[in-house]
């Protein structure tokens, strides 16, 4: 479909760590590194993320912890220079800053992925997940923007929505 349909949606794509770092540990290393906000809740936090940022673009992420805490992050001094060594369409986006500054150390593979921040918030409150990530979708433009510099979004930053209708329909004869 065009990129200019209405009706075009790029979903988040959410991560739940397989092996969470210490929380405690990783809440230093977040407020080191980020500029934070505490939340009152997940659903405050997705609200939050749901919403473009004020001013300028700049990426966002969600941290969901043990205990209720919710933290909003966005770039401080020091993930802003981390995020200088990315060309910079790839530097705005919400998943280079996960992967690229917050969680650099988890491979890709160590995740388990999912569109419902429901499902998110969930695995963190149950007790079956140490740590959440709760990213906003990255936007249309954005995906052009990685096209037209000729680079690549990152692995799982896109789902596009709706998907095409493939297969093949068998008629026994």
């Amino acid at each position: 479909c065009s990129t200019r349909d209405a009706g075009l949606a790029v979903l988040p794509t959410h991560r739940i760590p397989k092996k969470a770092p210490e929380a405690a540990a990783f809440e230093a290393r977040c407020r080191e590194l980020c500029e934070v906000t505490e939340m009152a809740d997940g659903k405050a936090l997705w609200a939050a993320l749901a919403l473009p940022p004020a001013g300028e673009r700049h990426p966002r992420l969600g941290i969901v912890l043990p205990g209720g805490k919710n933290l909003l992050l966005e770039p401080g001094t020091l993930a802003r220079e981390k995020l200088a060594a990315l060309a910079p369409e790839l530097a705005i986006l919400d998943v280079s800053f996960l992967h690229d500054v917050v969680l650099a150390e988890i491979p890709n593979d160590q995740f388990t992925y999912t569109h419902d921040e429901s499902e998110t918030l969930e695995a963190v409150e149950s007790g079956r997940a140490g740590l959440a990530i709760l990213l906003p979708p990255p936007s249309v433009e954005d995906v052009l923007s990685i096209a037209r510099a000729a680079l690549t979004m990152p692995q799982k930053s896109t789902y596009f929505y709706p998907k095409v209708p493939s297969g093949i329909a068998y008629n026994s004869i």
